[in-house]
């Protein structure tokens, strides 16, 4: 882990020592440091992350993708992730829920009163702020160096990201074109996004609103996910699914249950978060992207789930 700075604020949330970020930091992975670049073009997938979150997380889909032939690119989106180290040292930290939870909402129920960020009048909330900068990934990866840019097929490209991250990729990829899919992980939904209309293919990942309840969520809260999620997938032209899997809490579906099992006992995680989640969260996201990046047209886990406890709306 390169900056050990990233789960300070989850630590500090949980009342749990600093230091335990440093066992957290040598997990073990399926992942190789410096392995070679295969020969070929390779479809890319872009992830936003969450709040508090960092760029190595939602690591079970990375590997997943990765060792199907997808390139995948994470950012750190300094003030939201948990910490963010930029190339000379300068460490921006998480900016706090009482800063951001106002702007976040803003940009899915706008009130007449904007949020400021620091002294800047916000009207539209925070999204168009976050969606900007994975189209400036995408932007620079098509300017890379010559090497990299011959291993990308930049004109398949997908977008993922979980809670905040999803709420940035909705914003993005209802307006971007070069967007060929979009998977998102229980996030609200911007109202851009639902009044654009999702016209790529996207996939929604997620609970009922029951569980969520049943998880203390606010009802405002259940709304905000809940709600725009459903409306966005109502309002869908471009082909989507809406996947809901029985019993999750919200951190079920990050690698929080793969780096922590004991936050289960905090209320942080499901008793059923594991190895069972981390198969649909793996095996859904390949056959999302396989479908609608690369074209399959093979039988999937989206036409037939195997497991009772997943189940799948799908509009054509």
């Amino acid at each position: 882990m390169r900056d050990p700075h990233v789960f300070d604020c989850v630590l500090d949330r949980i009342g749990a020592p600093r230091a335990l970020a440093a066992a957290w930091g040598r997990l073990p992975s399926h992942a190789t440091v410096d392995a070679p670049v295969a020969a070929g073009r390779f479809p890319v997938v872009i992830i936003s992350q969450g709040s508090r979150g960092y760029r190595q997380s939602q690591s079970v889909q990375v590997e997943e993708l990765v060792s199907h032939g997808y390139i995948v690119v994470s950012l750190d989106q300094p003030g939201a992730v948990g910490s963010a180290l930029l190339a000379y040292g300068t460490r921006i930290p998480y900016r706090g829920a009482s800063v951001l939870k106002p702007l976040i909402d803003q940009s899915i129920e706008p009130q007449q009163t904007a949020p400021r960020l620091d002294a800047d009048l916000m009207p539209e909330g925070l999204a168009s702020y976050l969606a900007a900068d994975p189209r400036a990934v995408l932007d620079w990866l098509a300017t890379a160096a010559k090497r990299l840019r011959a291993s990308m097929d930049l004109e398949r490209v997908g977008a993922m990201g979980m809670s905040l991250g999803g709420y940035t990729t909705s914003q993005w990829c209802t307006g971007d074109p070069r967007v060929r899919a979009c998977l998102i992980m229980e996030a609200p939904m911007t109202v851009d996004a639902i009044t654009r209309r999702f016209t790529v293919p996207t996939l929604w990942m997620t609970r009922s609103a029951d569980d969520m309840a049943a998880e203390g969520w606010p009802a405002v809260e259940v709304r905000h996910v809940d709600g725009t999620q459903r409306a966005a997938f109502r309002a869908a032209t471009g082909g989507a699914w809406y996947v809901t899997v029985d019993g999750l809490f919200h951190a079920d579906l990050t690698d929080a249950p793969y780096g922590a099992p004991g936050l289960s006992l905090l209320g942080m995680t499901s008793r059923r978060a594991g190895g069972r989640v981390r198969e649909i969260m793996r095996t859904l996201t390949l056959d999302v992207f396989d479908r609608t990046v690369r074209g399959s047209d093979r039988p999937s886990t989206l036409d037939a789930p195997p497991w009772p406890d997943v189940h799948i709306d799908a509009r054509r």
